[in-house]
């Protein structure tokens, strides 16, 4: 099997990250596999580059995100004849697409050519273009249990394979000397993140006049913060460092990583944070109850909840029970390891 991994490139998640991980894992293993890009000189091919990741570049149209289907079959139509000669020459058996826009323009130009796996990795939405595009992929993996659990439909049902990311253990656990306590937000700054329960906390930090900093990195494409008074956001309490090619050493600095999102169906932050020996502290929503055991690989807490500061507070001077969450989580990213998920992935492929 020869398999293609498709990115538009104009932006960087943890659905590339994921995927990318995968086309590493899949050369190692000596199966033919190739990342194709729009635009050389785009977002994600400088990351590729960094990576010293080699990829191809075929210039493609870009569907939109609007309700305009008449505007995105054009589209399809004009990139129609340039994939499919592009999936020919190079012999690919599956096309496997990451992100929305990638889900919808190769479940038709792989039509009756190549096998096209649609990756979910976002909630189901309330769409009907999204499920009309839904009926020509020939296979779904969703990233999840949860993401499975909440798919009703019979026919995508059928179609559904669990394959999960790949966590690498990283534990980097020490007692950090300063007595300082930072608190790590990794999420893109929407509504449906909940920033709002991050302000509640630096408010009481600030009202406090606690030793405690709240970092907070994403994408604010709406500028939302800024419906927050700078009095509060640009204290020394907080800062903000908008998004992050690569977060992994800002969240080694971290002592606690919270996650406040209503519907992450994974929660890749928070497995990430595992990774590295740091406890979190997530909504007791979505994904994040597929995941953690509250009080034993991590802690979870009702979204409106006041006392969370207390608790973290609480957590921090209890060095042993701080010490068993680590370990726990640790031992819990078995669930995660490459073996396991290349072994999901290579079964989902052949299924």
């Amino acid at each position: 099997m020869k398999i293609l991994f498709p990115f538009i490139g104009d932006s960087i998640g943890g659905s590339h990250k994921s995927a990318i991980d995968y086309y590493i894992e899949l050369k190692k293993k000596k199966i033919e596999t190739k990342i194709l890009l729009f635009d050389k000189n785009s977002y994600l091919a400088k990351y590729l580059n960094s990576k010293k990741i080699k990829f191809d570049v075929l210039e493609l149209p870009i569907i939109d995100f609007d309700r305009n289907i008449a505007r995105k079959f054009y589209k399809l139509i004009q990139g129609f004849r340039r994939a499919r000669k592009y999936l020919k020459k190079n012999k690919i058996k599956i096309v496997h697409t990451n992100d929305i826009r990638n889900h919808y323009s190769w479940a038709i130009w792989s039509l009756f050519l190549t096998t096209h796996i649609w990756h979910q990795r976002t909630v189901w939405p309330k769409s009907i273009q999204f499920y009309f595009f839904l009926l020509f992929t020939n296979k779904i993996f969703c990233n999840s249990r949860y993401l499975f659990d909440q798919a009703n439909l019979k026919y995508i049902k059928k179609k559904i394979s669990i394959v999960s990311n790949i966590f690498y253990k990283e534990k980097n656990y020490k007692s950090k000397k300063s007595k300082k306590i930072v608190i790590g937000s990794f999420s893109n700054i929407q509504n449906i993140k909940r920033p709002d329960v991050i302000i509640k906390i630096l408010k009481t930090i600030i009202t406090k006049k606690l030793n405690v900093e709240i970092h907070c990195f994403g994408t604010d494409k709406n500028n939302l913060l800024k419906k927050y008074s700078e009095k509060i956001l640009f204290k020394n309490n907080f800062k903000f460092f908008g998004h992050q090619l690569d977060v992994k050493n800002f969240m080694k600095k971290c002592d606690f990583v919270i996650a406040t999102s209503e519907n992450d169906t994974l929660g890749r932050t928070i497995l990430e944070a595992m990774s590295l020996g740091i406890p979190v502290f997530a909504t007791k929503m979505g994904g994040h109850k597929y995941i953690i055991k509250d009080n034993t690989n991590g802690f979870l807490f009702d979204i409106e909840n006041e006392n969370i500061l207390k608790q973290i507070l609480f957590v921090n001077q209890n060095k042993i029970l701080k010490k068993k969450i680590i370990n726990n989580a640790f031992s819990f990213l078995d669930n995660f390891s490459k073996d396991k998920i290349l072994l999901q992935l290579m079964n989902g492929y052949e299924a």
